[in-house]
């Protein structure tokens, strides 16, 4: 229903507003600016009403709708893995980029919590390479205590800083200059930090034997 109300004002829209299907940054403002100008009266009963309405719906029927989507992702067929996975994992939907870094780790920080730093294996450290793969374990199981906290933290927005009401307006870089930069370092730390779970992934790849039990 919502899919058909969709591509109906689509076509409407695009028929009596001429809206364009895309365009860029900071310039639909402009859009919306000179298509109120030109046709008032249509653009008021098109886009105006109907994008009212759905705000009203949305706010009503968010409590109701989030509570089902979480309920759905409890209940279906395997969603249940990402409690094995991990636990903190958000409620919903999680990708596979997410579930392969977090079941990785997850793997490993049982193995490395039971078996090494507990002396689950006796006499396990007595070649170089079992050496190697220990101290491997212990690099990555390291690293992997800091990461979720650091990639939480990358979007928390510092107080003195004003989010503006619409990040795409053409004229947010001036007028908003240390929100754009927040954003431009926070993209950049997400980034490295997305670099360091590959490399991660790659180095536990590569000592994979060596995690029997």
């Amino acid at each position: 229903m919502n899919l058909l109300k969709e591509t109906l004002l689509d076509k409407l829209h695009a028929k009596y507003l001429h809206m364009p299907e895309y365009l860029e940054m900071g310039a639909w403002n402009k859009w919306h600016e000179n298509t109120k100008k030109r046709i008032p009266k249509t653009y008021f009963i098109l886009y105006t009403i109907p994008d009212e309405i759905d705000t009203v719906w949305t706010k009503l029927t968010s409590p109701i709708t989030n509570a089902y989507y979480k309920l759905k992702h409890l209940i279906l067929p395997n969603y249940w893995k990402r409690w094995i996975v991990k636990p903190k994992l958000r409620i919903g939907y999680n990708d596979c980029r997410e579930l392969l870094l977090y079941s990785s780790m997850k793997l490993l920080s049982d193995f490395y919590e039971f078996q090494i730093s507990d002396k689950g294996y006796v006499e396990w450290t007595t070649t170089e390479g079992s050496i190697h793969a220990i101290n491997e374990m212990k690099a990555i199981y390291d690293w992997w205590q800091t990461y979720e906290k650091r990639h939480d933290e990358v979007w928390n927005l510092p107080k003195h800083i004003i989010e503006p009401e619409d990040i795409f307006a053409g004229d947010t870089a001036e007028e908003h200059p240390e929100y754009m930069t927040f954003i431009r370092k926070a993209g950049e730390t997400e980034q490295a930090l997305e670099d360091e779970a590959d490399e991660m992934l790659s180095r536990l790849a590569k000592i994979r034997q060596a995690l029997w039990d």
